[in-house]
């Protein structure tokens, strides 16, 4: 059972979390989850080495065929879901993010998308309040622990896995 308005991957606070959050969060399964958070955290102090590493981890996922062995992210379901993320991503453009990797397609045949990262968002973004189902994280950069909680309480978060 999953109910969820938006899910937030990970908030890092640290160095520690740091490495542990790279990792875990280079491995999105296209974001066609429901698991599949798309917003992530990080403590101003670290942000700009997470961004590093995330983008660096982004840069080594390879695209193809979700049979190859190499492969580590296939295509979207369908060209309808493809034109959704797009769209998502065309308005994160549009309303002033950054995008900072990715935004575009992959190749020329199938629904594939590049990995795709946002940075400088607002919480009144459409790529930020609602959930994508693609390859797209949304960085979103606080200062303390009280400023992490109003970015939160913008989000419209409840999260229900199992």
């Amino acid at each position: 059972m999953v109910c969820s308005w938006h899910l937030v991957s990970c908030i890092v606070h640290n160095v520690v979390s740091l490495n542990a959050n790279v990792s875990v969060l280079s491995s999105w399964n296209h974001g066609q989850v429901c698991s599949a958070g798309s917003r992530i955290f990080v403590q101003a102090g670290i942000y700009d080495e997470f961004l590093k590493r995330f983008t660096a981890r982004a840069n080594e996922i390879k695209l193809g065929d979700p049979f190859g062995e190499n492969t580590s992210q296939g295509p979207q379901v369908s060209q309808i879901q493809y034109d959704r993320i797009m769209r998502y991503v065309n308005s994160g453009k549009e309303e002033g993010a950054t995008c900072h990797l990715g935004g575009d397609r992959f190749g020329s045949e199938g629904y594939f998308i590049n990995p795709t990262i946002f940075t400088n968002v607002k919480h009144d973004m459409k790529i930020v309040k609602e959930e994508i189902f693609g390859p797209v994280a949304v960085v979103i950069k606080f200062e303390t622990e009280e400023g992490e909680r109003g970015l939160l309480q913008h989000g419209n978060v409840l999260m229900l896995e199992s």
